[in-house]
């Protein structure tokens, strides 16, 4: 609002300081305006279905991406978001009221779809707030999935070259010196080495062939303390509360390997010992395992391809562990999620079924 200054002396000198303090005001206005505008378009142009609650779980601003995620017509905002969270398939839904962190996957008419699911606390205006990512990867990991797999036929037929090369230049050899009765001495190294890397390619075969033929699940009941004392003799960690009172219903190998992988991985993070830290608590007639570490944990990118066959964050993995575990675990109709610790490590989680005293 401005001032007509019909005024003289310091009165006058007055309004022309506050109609000039009136136009600043209005230019910073316009730019605030212009820069919330600017912001506001980006925010509803991105593929990120975002929502923003606050302390009373109300959606104070969502982007049109989020509701098509939720299936809502018209806009979020004034919803409550424990409600509209009943819109989306279960396991998104209890990611989301767990305020859970991490890749999750949906079956959908035999299609499957892979979201990031990023849940951040901070206050704004002295009031507590949660913003909700929904980052649909289905695509993205698609298109992985078949570099991945070129990626694991080149490795492949690198490593069988590199074996199968000096196995026929050695054979060779081998015939010559039949032929030479005087290097006869030279038979023995030769075929040692060749034996060697034979039994080289056999291991390695063998690792990519445990992957593709993982048998079924045998599911039997299983005594918790009895596994978690078979695989800490095997790599240390430090129990955290007291063990669920039920049992197990899960393949007692398959997931003493899972329980193995994840400790290897965890041990060979650059953390102490003592850092390593596992947790199993009865939800919902389920087993759920939560393994943490402070080790280096992963970048998002590696987040989002850690359990895709072949991806390996070290230099000379296999990129089978991970991917080889959430098969099992799938397996056993349960899901596992990777999610970085905030003060730093990495934290796994997965769930097998309980058994039921009923039955």
């Amino acid at each position: 609002m401005q001032i007509h200054n019909e005024f003289k002396g310091e009165l006058g000198q007055l309004v022309d300081a506050y109609n000039a303090l009136a136009k600043t005001m209005k230019k910073e206005r316009m730019s605030l305006f212009q820069r919330e505008l600017l912001l506001d378009t980006i925010m509803q142009s991105t593929p990120v279905s975002i929502v923003l609650t606050n302390e009373n779980e109300q959606v104070v601003y969502s982007n049109l991406v989020a509701q098509k995620l939720f299936n809502i017509k018209g806009k979020l905002e004034g919803l409550t978001f424990t409600k509209i969270v009943n819109y989306l398939d279960d396991e998104l839904k209890n990611s989301c009221i767990k305020k859970q962190s991490g890749l999750i996957t949906l079956n959908k008419e035999n299609k499957k779809q892979t979201y990031y699911l990023s849940c951040q606390h901070f206050q704004m205006n002295l009031r507590q707030h949660t913003l909700y990512l929904f980052k649909d990867l289905t695509t993205e990991i698609s298109r992985q999935e078949i570099n991945l797999w070129k990626n694991a036929i080149r490795l492949i037929s690198h490593e069988l070259n590199n074996s199968l090369a000096p196995i026929a230049s050695l054979t060779s050899s081998a015939l010559k010196i039949l032929n030479k009765p005087a290097h006869f001495g030279m038979l023995p190294d030769i075929l040692t080495t060749i034996n060697r890397r034979a039994d080289n390619l056999k291991v390695f075969l063998e690792q990519y062939a445990q992957f593709a033929r993982l048998p079924e699940p045998t599911k039997t009941r299983q005594n918790l303390s009895l596994l978690l004392t078979s695989v800490q003799r095997i790599y240390d960690f430090t129990l955290l509360d007291d063990l669920p009172k039920t049992d197990g219903f899960f393949d007692g190998t398959q997931i003493e390997q899972v329980l193995i992988n994840l400790l290897k991985n965890a041990h060979e993070s650059d953390c102490e010992i003592s850092d390593i830290a596992l947790k199993v608590v009865f939800e919902n007639n389920r087993l759920v395992f939560a393994l943490v570490d402070r080790g280096n944990g992963m970048q998002a990118s590696q987040l989002q391809q850690a359990l895709l066959p072949f991806f390996s964050t070290k230099e000379k993995g296999t990129g089978l562990g991970l991917s080889l575990c959430n098969e099992v675990i799938s397996a056993h109709d349960g899901q596992l999620k990777l999610a970085n610790r905030e003060q730093g490590g990495l934290l796994v989680k997965f769930d097998v079924p309980a058994w039921d005293k009923t039955k």
